[in-house]
């Protein structure tokens, strides 16, 4: 795919973790259609939460709920051509179609990268 640009979707739980869980095998199984059709698409979750102040900050599908049901949220990083099309990736990931996560989308431009990376 030529001339792809990096982006990432910063997300927060907006259920309780036992109803995002069973989710979750949807989500990984989009992630891996995007790797198949040749983009970089990487998925993870934060280990710790953020602090208040950081929630309260956040844009995307709403506003970011100062208490989290569930986990400390995640990332999503993943190639697109524009915005355009990175907001139809995210719109199609399960998470956020059944509507259990709040998101930041960002372009994130690679300055230093291992020498294996792709830069764009």
């Amino acid at each position: 795919m030529a001339s792809l640009r990096r982006f990432v979707k910063l997300e927060w739980g907006r259920v309780p973790k036992a109803r995002f869980d069973r989710s979750v095998p949807a989500h990984v199984a989009y992630v891996k259609r995007l790797q198949r059709e040749g983009r970089f698409a990487e998925s993870g979750y934060w280990t710790t939460r953020p602090p208040r102040q950081a929630l309260k900050a956040g844009r995307g599908s709403g506003p970011v709920p100062v208490v989290m049901k569930g986990g400390a949220g995640g990332m999503m990083v993943f190639e697109a051509k524009n915005l355009r099309e990175a907001r139809t990736i995210v719109a199609k990931d399960p998470l956020v179609a059944n509507r259990l996560v709040t998101y930041e989308l960002r372009e994130w431009k690679l300055v230093v990268a291992r020498p294996t990376t792709r830069r764009r």
